[in-house]
C-alpha cells in the first residue's frame, strides 16, 4: 500500500532519527480543488515513526501505534 501513497523515501540518518520522504504530486492524489490529497501525504508518512521506534528501541519493546500527528512543511526555494 505505501507505493499507492505516492511516497518515497529519499533519505535515512546512520542513526535513523531523521528520515525524508517526497510525495509525488500526480493525477492518482489531486483533490478537487487541484492540490495534493491530504490522505496521500499522511499515508506516505503514517508507517515511518513506528519502524523507527522499532529500530531504535530493539526487540526488547512492543512499539503499537496508537494516535499519529504530522506537520507538514513546504521546503522553501
Amino acid at each position: 500500500m505505501y507505493r499507492r501513497s505516492s511516497g518515497k523515501i529519499i533519505g535515512i540518518s546512520k542513526d535513523m532519527l531523521r528520515i525524508s520522504i517526497k510525495a509525488s504530486y500526480t493525477y492518482k492524489n489531486k483533490n478537487f480543488v487541484g492540490s495534493i490529497f491530504w490522505g496521500s501525504m499522511f499515508a506516505a508518512v503514517d508507517p515511518i515513526p513506528i519502524v523507527q521506534l522499532m529500530q531504535l528501541l530493539g526487540d526488547d519493546y512492543i512499539v503499537w501505534d496508537k494516535l499519529a500527528r504530522n506537520l507538514f512543511q513546504t521546503p522553501c526555494t
